[in-house]
């Protein structure tokens, strides 16, 4: 079923269509809309799928009256399967999936959209995040930066030997490179996002811009945050033999593609490894990133080197003052070598 909030002129083409994928999330459905809804810099169509869900997410997307608001729906097939059934059905130049439990700095989006605009060669541009932890209204804040937006030379080969855009949200993509990558692989639930990265990659370049564009949450139900045990298998690696299975990416990396696929496996295992020791498989945690070590000793350097940067990263957000009198120095100091930092 297709339903408009109201009057579309179908013969505008939007310049940005916004496609969010929604499965029972009634609980930050509204929260995920309502900053869309109020965006007016530029011209947007908005377009939910409910992929099956049974609670109220549809009453709750049918509340939102704007002409520019559709909602589709289909039974479920997994946020691939909806990403895909939405850009099918819009018309804007520029494309932006977003996640229905995340929350947009939409005001930031114009100057990633002017990036694009200014930059033909360009398939994507992306921004930052920060993190909400469970059902917070509030976007924390992102420490400033003097860097100017630039054309990220580095993002190939980089992107293939691990995900740092992150996930949903923070790219925006060029309608005809997402069309020539072949949209969302419908056959993965997870690592999906990274994916398509590696097939844009191989298109063209990549913009990176210095803006905050969004809050993702983290809650029992979202990718980072369920919780894992020791014998789960890390479905991202799945991924990372889709990912190096794929022609394109095949012909793009050619030689080093062996070297790049085990950088990715050593990256995703040192990933795996914070979880698990995030949700107290402290040995079995320790135990991956042996394994990751092994693979990548560089790896090594980098997770000696944590602290620090943990305790940079809280000094920019907090300011030294607030810092000490809290008494959180070295607690984080001490304690940082075991929890990954967000966006590192």
């Amino acid at each position: 079923m297709t339903r408009s909030n109201g009057r579309r002129d179908l013969s505008m083409e939007p310049t940005l269509s916004i496609i969010i994928a929604a499965y029972n999330a009634e609980k930050y459905i509204a929260q995920c809309l309502a900053p869309l809804t109020e965006f007016r810099a530029v011209d947007v169509e908005i377009i939910v799928v409910d992929d099956g869900s049974t609670d109220n997410t549809e009453q709750i997307v049918n509340s939102f009256k704007d002409p520019r608001l559709t909602l589709l729906n289909q039974s479920n097939r997994g946020p691939s399967a909806a990403r895909n059934a939405a850009f099918r059905h819009s018309r804007g130049k520029f494309i932006l999936p977003f996640d229905a439990d995340d929350i947009a700095i939409a005001e930031n989006w114009p100057s990633m959209i002017a990036a694009l605009e200014a930059n033909t060669d360009a398939v994507l541009a992306f921004g930052r995040r920060s993190l909400i932890h469970g059902d917070s209204s509030e976007v924390p804040s992102l420490p400033s930066t003097r860097a100017e937006g630039v054309n990220d030379a580095a993002a190939f080969p980089r992107i293939f030997k691990g995900n740092f855009l992150q996930n949903t949200g923070t790219a925006i993509i060029r309608r005809e490179a997402l069309e020539a990558a072949g949209l969302w692989n419908e056959g993965l639930r997870v690592g999906e996002d990274w994916d398509l990265w590696c097939r844009l990659a191989c298109l063209g370049s990549f913009l990176s811009c210095p803006v905050h564009v969004m809050g993702y949450r983290i809650h029992a139900q979202s990718a980072m945050g369920a919780p894992i045990q020791k014998d789960f298998p890390d479905p991202a690696l799945e991924a990372i033999e889709t990912i190096y299975a794929h022609p394109m990416v095949k012909h793009a990396t050619g030689a080093s593609r062996s070297t790049l696929k085990r950088k990715a496996i050593a990256w995703q295992t040192y990933h795996w490894g914070t979880r698990l020791i995030r949700n107290g498989e402290t040995f079995a945690g320790a135990k991956k990133l042996s394994q990751a070590i092994t693979l990548r000793p560089s790896l090594l350097i980098h997770i000696l080197g944590f602290p620090w940067r943990r305790l940079r990263s809280l000094l920019a957000l907090s300011g030294i003052t607030e810092a000490i009198s809290r008494g959180r120095l070295m607690g984080y100091v001490w304690g940082a070598c075991l929890l990954p930092a967000s966006g590192l």
